[in-house]
């Protein structure tokens, strides 16, 4: 069985726990890096359309006049 640290000594308070310097916090760093692209994409092109079509659809608009 093997013991970590923090399990005999207990959690670190939460003002000096560091997130992001471990190996797995690096790696979600460059997840986030290479997803944010594409969650950008999706809300400027996909999720952005789909919203303002449905505001156009309670509206009272008319194209001809």
């Amino acid at each position: 069985m093997t013991h970590t640290t923090e399990a005999l000594v207990g959690p670190a308070p939460l003002g000096r726990r560091r997130r992001f310097t471990s190996p797995s916090g690096r790696e979600a760093i460059w997840g986030l890096v290479f997803v944010g692209p594409w969650i950008i994409g999706f809300l400027l092109f996909t999720f952005g359309p789909l919203v303002a079509s449905f505001v156009l659809s309670l509206t009272d608009f008319n194209l001809v006049r």
